[in-house]
């Protein structure tokens, strides 16, 4: 498929939904105030959903959400109502999971206080936490002396490094040696690992998680298989173990309209690798974000102005949204390049999309690193007012919202298509400049 034809099907993708955002207002134009928001295919998100439950179909799976992906809470809802859970990555998250009506959730922050493992231990009887390093284990034995009816049963698990290898991005592979998450499984630890087991017998589950986009899915496999013989060799001598969590690390697609997996794929190559994971010995856990929460979303920003000839020779797009939304995109373009579609003021295929030339695409940071993108495929007669649409920006962009310039967060707006047309509703509105300024705290200090 060429440059050009390629352009014109992510047109006739999104064109639908975005003209009739465009219509009912949802999309200020570049002269008003806020010309940007995202939009999430809510239809996409449930088909993704349950196409993961078909595929691991038997009661011993718990799957969990990654809520870092995307925080938002009209999303988080229809996951839970879904009957999936969250994990967390923080107490906050934790207590935005509960909030949501969560059954299963899993709290797996790298640094957690002793008093983040008593509230979320004590007060939440379906919340299981993963822990990251011996310090972790010194609080919770702590936490048992001073609370001695609790019951730990299926509560808690250690995350370990199964040492793997990184995938192609280094800043989100976990099972490197060297990595900060969890502690390493290698000859030198194996030993101390075991005793860990052994001398707290309230540590009743093992944890990985490889990574996250760049990890392929034989890495995702292997991680897996490396985990159960170390479960094998614990129960071997003597240690229960009643939880395995295999993470997520499943990645998506930014390069093509399908997701890189189907669900399937995953548990064949699983079923194939450690085919033991699936007799029912034990209660599974996932933790999904990227390949569920990422492609249902695209973002929507009015084209302020392209700076051409005789200033620039690629010419450079101006856009209303940039590093403040984008932040692995403008540190890291070429590891997360986004497509990028023009649309015309109205939301349908641009006039000129025959004709592309390369550009630039720069947000509205006071930052020279802050660029959307470079040399990506637009219309020539691309302008001012344009729709530059970015695509599957529905994990990790929004959740990594900068403060930066304090800029407003645009609204989110979920979509469905309908035989009579889209139908809207708000899952965020549009951030306020009262509420961006109440981040920086009061305007006399007070007095301690």
């Amino acid at each position: 498929m060429t440059e050009v034809e390629a352009f014109a099907v992510r047109a006739e993708k999104v064109s639908g939904a975005v003209s009739a955002a465009v219509a009912k207002g949802l999309l200020p134009t570049a002269k008003e105030a806020g010309p940007s928001c995202d939009l999430y295919d809510l239809d996409a998100l449930d088909a993704r959903l349950a196409e993961m439950k078909a595929a691991f179909p038997e009661d011993f799976w718990n799957h969990a959400v990654a809520v870092k992906a995307n925080p938002t809470a009209g999303v988080l809802s229809r996951v839970v109502n879904a009957g999936i859970g969250l994990e967390c990555a923080s107490v906050g998250e934790v207590a935005h999971s509960i909030s949501l009506g969560a059954k299963h959730v899993i709290f797996d922050s790298p640094c957690k206080s002793k008093a983040d493992l008593e509230q979320v231990l004590l007060n939440n009887t379906h919340t299981y936490v993963n822990l990251d390093n011996e310090q972790e284990f010194q609080d919770i034995n702590e936490i048992i002396k001073a609370n001695p009816g609790w019951d730990y049963n299926k509560r808690i698990g250690l995350r370990i490094n199964p040492v793997v290898g990184a995938g192609s991005i280094s800043s989100v592979s976990t099972a490197a040696l060297g990595s900060k998450f969890g502690l390493p499984l290698i000859p030198e630890t194996r030993e101390r690992l075991k005793n860990l087991y052994k001398e707290n017998k309230w540590l009743q589950g093992v944890h990985i998680h490889v990574g996250s986009q760049g990890c392929p899915m034989e890495m995702l496999a292997t991680g897996a298989t490396t985990i159960l013989e170390f479960v094998k060799e614990l129960e071997a001598e003597g240690c229960e173990i009643k939880v395995v969590d295999i993470g997520g690390g499943l990645p998506t697609s930014y390069v093509a309209n399908e997701e890189a997996h189907s669900f399937q794929s995953y548990r064949d190559a699983l079923d194939k690798a450690v085919p033991d994971l699936f007799k029912g010995k034990y209660t599974l856990m996932t933790e999904f974000g990227r390949c569920v929460l990422t492609k249902p979303g695209i973002t929507l920003t009015r084209v302020a102005t392209v700076k051409g000839a005789p200033y620039y020779k690629t010419p450079l797009v101006v856009a209303h949204i940039g590093s403040n939304q984008f932040v692995r995109e403008a540190y890291l373009g070429d590891q997360w390049r986004h497509r990028f579609t023009v649309l015309s003021s109205t939301g349908a295929p641009h006039p000129g999309q025959e004709s592309l030339t390369a550009h630039d695409i720069c947000g509205p940071l006071c930052f020279q690193g802050d660029y959307l993108g470079k040399n990506h495929q637009l219309p020539t007669t691309t302008a001012s007012n344009d729709i530059l649409i970015v695509h599957d920006s529905g994990g990790y962009t929004l959740a990594m919202y900068s403060k930066y310039n304090s800029r407003q967060a645009g609204p989110v707006y979920g979509y469905r298509k309908t035989d009579k047309g889209y139908t809207f509703c708000t899952l965020k509105a549009r951030e306020t400049v009262q509420e961006v300024n109440a981040f920086w705290g009061p305007k006399d200090p007070v007095e301690l």
